[in-house]
């Protein structure tokens, strides 16, 4: 009898040895960039935005064995992304030609409820990979546009040129309404923690399903995804 509880005080210690817990908080820079591609590819294909954001939130990880564990996370994501744009169009009507130019600075800031649901593997003690299923809420967003609009009239051998500037924001449903409001993604990426708790991560977050809602612009197909790099500093303040 003696034995068999000996038995089961080992095999209980040698459990919670195993199964590590680790809870922590994090913080680090956003890298957004919006690709699209277009059915049929048009002439020029657009510029895909990028920009700098940034995020915010905390982890917890669970060791199922000495070199797996799972590690889900919550988030705050600020994506901020810039574009500049240069639209003309010009026509013609009975001698006179009109032509417009508009140019704008574009900026937006999408924020997301992010929540990764990972896999780690553990090389050793420091040193990890991720990889997982994430799924972010959007949250709100808003927009900024600055720019000028220019419009030249040419008749005959005289020409006229006119010129307004606009400094516009949006935000809210104005922003949010043609979007999704889930994002199911897949994300790989790679951790260091010392042995004092304090860790660095740097990750890759693909948007599998489109920002935008609508695809179909009447027989033109355009499509948004999200690639995102991450790169975090954070804090095990519990580790078990």
């Amino acid at each position: 009898m003696k034995k068999k509880i000996l038995l089961i005080c080992a095999m209980a210690v040698g459990a919670s040895a195993v199964a590590q817990t680790s809870i922590g908080a994090k913080v680090g820079l956003n890298y957004t960039i919006i690709s699209t591609s277009i059915d049929p590819e048009p002439d020029e294909k657009p510029e895909n935005a990028s920009g700098i954001g940034f995020h915010l939130g905390g982890y917890a990880e669970i060791g199922l064995s000495d070199n797996i564990a799972i590690r889900p996370e919550l988030l705050f994501s600020a994506r901020g992304v810039q574009e500049d744009v240069t639209e003309t169009s010009s026509s013609t009507f009975g001698g006179t030609t009109t032509t417009i130019e508009n140019k704008s600075e574009n900026s937006q800031t999408l924020s997301y409820l992010e929540i990764p649901l990972l896999l780690a593997f553990k090389a050793n003690e420091h040193f990890g990979l991720h990889i997982g299923p994430g799924f972010g809420l959007l949250m709100g967003g808003k927009v900024k546009s600055k720019g000028s609009s220019t419009t030249t009239v040419t008749d005959g051998g005289s020409t006229n040129t006119t010129s307004s500037e606009f400094d516009v924001t949006f935000s809210g449903d104005d922003v949010t309404e043609d979007l999704n409001k889930m994002e199911i993604a897949i994300v790989v990426g790679a951790a260091y923690e010392t042995d004092g708790g304090l860790n660095f991560g740097l990750r890759f977050w693909r948007g599998l399903n489109t920002v935008n809602k609508e695809t179909d612009f009447g027989g033109t197909t355009v499509k948004s995804n999200t690639n995102m790099l991450q790169f975090s500093v954070g804090y095990s303040f519990i580790k078990d």
